[in-house]
């Protein structure tokens, strides 16, 4: 038997989670891009206006 693992084997000891990078600051929701995030903050500005 051999004391090295199987590159091609999956380890249960780790648990990988894949993060979005860029998180609205108001609500939480994650994006891919910045872009996307930009785009979906416009819309808590324009709730803020029409707030007003």
């Amino acid at each position: 038997m051999s004391d090295k693992t199987d590159p091609d084997e999956k380890s249960d000891d780790i648990d990988v989670k894949m993060y979005a990078p860029f998180s609205c600051v108001d609500c939480g929701q994650e994006f891919e891009s910045r872009e996307e995030l930009e785009e979906h903050e416009t819309k808590h500005q324009n709730l803020s206006k029409n707030e007003r």
